[in-house]
């Protein structure tokens, strides 16, 4: 063995018994015991519970459970305590469905469209059967699963609404046709009780009693004909009220103008060929077929015009003036035909 490889060995063996040494000394140390070395923790983020139920907060959405629906192929599908739907994932790889956009957007239009009754006992049916629409596409995995669901649910809408606005619109009516059934009462009452020129037999009371049938008789039309007139509950309710006060006053419009007619003598003189108390049972029967009818009063205004001259309509204005054209044009005429 040469001198360099001897050298060499000598301090491969020194560097070896330094490590030993400086191992030893660290394992006695206690600095190091009571404090070992931790290693950080990985980071993730958690899975969303699998286990929720009624009455839990969904993470995903930060929504409160109110109407648990189903859970299937990585999505929950609920309903929250304003009965919308809610469709968020369980895993985080979770894919909808293909064409799935289409269903979502029906869902928010027919809940937008669903608002009028939000304080009603029908929003819970109507999210439920959306919610299932929703849950049916996510267990079959097609978007074409839902749309029997979406079809019954727009179905039960219509309905629901249509129902909503008739109530509106019947309720508004009503009330004023009551408020004039209790003024008629008031004023037959107190007939025998002359106020002012308001005693039995005169002009004014018969035209106020047949004024208030007119009320009365247009809300019977409105009763016999509510579902053959066109509502819609998302106009609101302001307009369902007022289109139902106003057709129980143009009753009361026609009334009066009927009473005035049969006081007039236009009704071809039955009234005045009655004794009086026929005579005021046939004017309350007017007025209440005045409120019911939607011809009566135009045809008796169009008989008034025709009395007092009055020419109703352009082509009748146009024909007088054609004839009185003609008229001077005649005698031109003569006289050319005399000289010729």
């Amino acid at each position: 063995m040469s001198h360099s490889a001897a050298v060499r060995q000598n301090l491969i063996a020194a560097i070896r018994g330094k490590a030993r040494a400086l191992g030893r000394h660290a394992s006695a140390d206690p600095a190091l015991e009571r404090h070992p070395a931790v290693e950080p923790a990985p980071v993730s983020t958690p899975e969303p519970r699998s286990e929720l139920s009624e009455g839990d907060i969904d993470p995903y959405t930060n929504k409160l459970i109110a109407t648990f629906i189903i859970e299937d192929n990585g999505f929950r599908v609920y309903l929250d305590k304003e009965h919308v739907v809610h469709c968020s994932p369980v895993k985080k790889r979770a894919g909808y469905p293909k064409s799935s956009g289409g269903v979502f957007n029906s869902v928010t239009y027919l809940e937008t469209l669903s608002i009028p009754l939000k304080r009603t006992s029908h929003r819970l049916p109507m999210g439920r059967l959306l919610g299932e629409a929703v849950a049916r596409m996510i267990s079959d995995k097609r978007a074409g699963a839902a749309k029997f669901m979406l079809e019954k649910a727009e179905h039960y809408l219509n309905a629901r609404k249509s129902e909503l606005a008739r109530m509106w619109y019947l309720s508004a009516a009503g009330a004023v046709a009551a408020v004039l059934a209790l003024l008629a009462v008031g004023i037959w009452m107190a007939r025998h009780r002359p106020v002012g020129s308001l005693a039995s037999g005169s002009t004014a009371l018969d035209v106020a009693l047949t004024a208030c049938c007119g009320g009365i008789g247009a809300f019977m039309f409105i009763l016999g004909r509510s579902n053959m007139i066109g509502m819609e509950a998302g106009a609101g309710r302001k307009i369902h009220y007022v289109e139902g006060a106003a057709r129980v006053v143009a009753g009361v419009a026609g009334g009066f103008t009927v009473a005035l007619a049969a006081k007039a003598d236009l009704l071809l003189g039955v009234t005045t060929r009655l004794p009086q108390s026929h005579a005021l049972a046939f004017m309350l029967m007017l007025g209440l077929a005045a409120g019911a009818s939607e011809r009566l009063v135009p045809n008796l205004v169009g008989q008034v015009q025709a009395r007092v001259g009055i020419k109703a309509g352009a082509s009748q204005v146009e024909a007088t003036l054609d004839q009185s054209d003609r008229a001077k044009k005649e005698p031109a005429k003569k006289k050319a035909a005399a000289a010729d």
